[in-house]
């Protein structure tokens, strides 16, 4: 990755965390409320079916994209973060609504008829959070949006075992040299520096207890570290939202499942996945380092925002048809 690109990286890390960090206080009464054992939920996962139509314009664009890189020799693969309250829903007050249970089945299958090569990431971390074995290590934190170090983790051996397995990004897998990357699990649980949901709480809301959270470090070869600084071509690419910053360890944890060096970005969600992924086609880590496998990941929300979404900051608002038009322009 070169200089120019760590460098976005970063601004657009502590960019986004002063925009978040706005947001938060700003609507303090409005975003967050609190679950059963302590557990703090976003009230923007509650979509509904109204906003089905936003759901599959994003889906058939989706769609539309893929087929475009593929056809320029880059195999995308779509990787939709599961909502935290379906996936904890045992710990709501009230019944999770029948829509949203079904809404990640239904993404799935719609992204699949348009041909887009989507990873299911809802029914692995279903079977993990019924098994009580696992209520240790939950698969989101308790106090934040995003998963825990061990939901990374899960989420990206699933995306790793579809890799391998499929025809069309195995054999691009099998021409990178392999890193023998290392996790290390912490025995003890440390103090969570991350609870965006806390100060969003309603001012009424009675004090959080500290998360105490499983650490998770990935570990490469001292051997490996001029190539992972260098500028080196990379054939993987990760374009994700903040559930793909470094902190949380998702990029890493790719990196050890696949056992490949791969390049990554992040945005915040201010700016949203469209404008993410159109940030990254434009700049220069994508137009002279093109990958051969690109992984897209979305949160399962983002899907009832489209590139119109009314909701978004107008500064980041298109039509579908013109951001297609400026990605399509930004691959020759």
């Amino acid at each position: 990755m070169n200089k120019k690109t760590c460098c976005m990286h970063i601004v657009t890390y502590f960019f986004g965390l002063i925009l978040s960090t706005s947001a938060v206080f700003s609507h303090a009464e409005e975003v967050a409320y609190l679950g059963k054992d302590g557990w703090l939920f976003y009230k923007y996962e509650n979509f509904s079916e109204a906003d089905a139509p936003s759901i599959d314009k994003s889906i058939s664009l989706i769609g539309q994209f893929s087929r475009a890189m593929e056809s320029r020799g880059i195999q995308v693969y779509m990787a939709i973060v599961p909502v935290k309250i379906r996936i904890y829903n045992n710990f709501l007050n009230d019944p999770l609504p029948k829509y949203i249970s079904d809404s990640y089945i239904s993404i799935y299958k719609k992204l699949v008829e348009n041909k887009v090569k989507v990873i299911d990431l809802n029914a692995p971390f279903e079977k993990y959070a019924e098994d009580p074995e696992n209520s240790e290590y939950p698969l989101f934190l308790k106090h934040d949006t995003h998963w825990s170090a061990a939901g990374a983790l899960l989420a990206a051996e699933t995306i790793g075992n579809r890799l391998k397995s499929d025809p069309a990004s195995s054999h691009v897998l099998d021409l990178i040299p392999k890193i023998d990357y290392q996790i290390q699990k912490k025995a003890s649980k440390v103090r969570a520096k991350v609870g965006d949901l806390v100060a969003q709480l309603p001012a009424s809301a009675p004090k959080q207890d500290i998360e105490m959270i499983q650490v998770i470090r990935y570990i490469a070869p001292a051997d490996s570290a001029n190539s992972l600084t260098g500028d080196t071509h990379k054939s993987i690419a990760l374009v994700g939202s903040s559930y793909s910053a470094p902190w949380t360890t998702f990029p890493s944890a790719i990196r050890y499942s696949l056992q490949r060096d791969m390049a990554d970005t992040f945005v915040p969600a201010t700016l949203g996945s469209w404008q993410g992924m159109l940030a990254y086609l434009k700049d220069d880590s994508f137009k002279y380092n093109r990958p051969k496998i690109l992984i897209w990941e979305i949160p399962e929300r983002d899907m009832i925002a489209p590139p119109e979404y009314k909701y978004r900051e107008a500064r980041y608002q298109m039509k579908s048809n013109d951001w297609l038009e400026q990605a399509l322009a930004a691959m020759k």
